[in-house]
């Protein structure tokens, strides 16, 4: 390394995470530790459970969001009942046919994108519950409120929720036989394992 501002001759030794670094010129003595973010992990990012360890929509489950995405158009909002009527229906792939119905709850658990007609901007909530379809139309229970009142006419792109649950992933998206990440069948307690009790009686010889 010359004596200049500008390094001219770079080379990487290391990558990983360096945790404090002490300067003597012309040498830098660092206290680095490579790939702590994978040995140091506490929980495993799989578990034996019943319920799905994919989240909806990433790698591991398969399923791509444009396919289950719903357009719509804001209809009217109630900011104190933090709810919005949403009109409009419009589903984004259509040759979806597990999707080709919105009956109640189909969207609890899961969100949408409100973009501004007049500026632009997006507002993300969570959606707690959704009614079903009446007169083309759905209410949407927000999560909380939205920051800025959306006007009639606003654009809402939504994605379906999703629990985890086995009987979800196969009825709801039919998804159970190719990408389910867990075990729908195994007991919820180790079988081979029994709890030792301890004797909760007082007496002595």
């Amino acid at each position: 390394m010359n004596q200049a501002a500008t390094v001219t001759n770079l080379r990487c030794y290391f990558y990983g995470e360096v945790g404090g670094a002490d300067l003597e010129p012309p040498f830098i003595k660092a206290q680095a530790s490579t790939l702590s973010h994978i040995f140091d992990r506490q929980i495993p990012r799989r578990l034996y459970q019943q319920t799905d360890n994919w989240v909806l929509f990433e790698a591991a489950n398969g399923l791509k969001p444009s396919d289950w995405q719903w357009n719509a158009v804001v209809v009217s909002y109630n900011a104190a009942a933090a709810t919005m009527v949403v009109g409009t229906l419009v589903q984004n792939n259509a040759g979806n046919a597990l999707a080709a119905a919105t009956p109640a709850h189909w969207f609890a658990a899961g969100y949408f994108i409100l973009t501004s007609v007049a500026t632009g901007k997006q507002q993300v909530r969570m959606i707690g519950d959704n009614t079903a379809v009446v007169a083309g139309q759905i209410t949407l229970n927000l999560s909380t409120p939205l920051t800025t009142a959306p006007a009639v006419g606003d654009t809402l792109a939504m994605l379906p929720g999703y629990d985890g649950q086995a009987s979800t992933s196969e009825t709801k998206f039919g998804n159970y036989q190719q990408h389910f990440g867990a075990m729908p069948f195994m007991p919820i307690g180790n079988p081979s394992t029994l709890r030792i009790t301890q004797p909760t009686g007082g007496g002595k010889k």
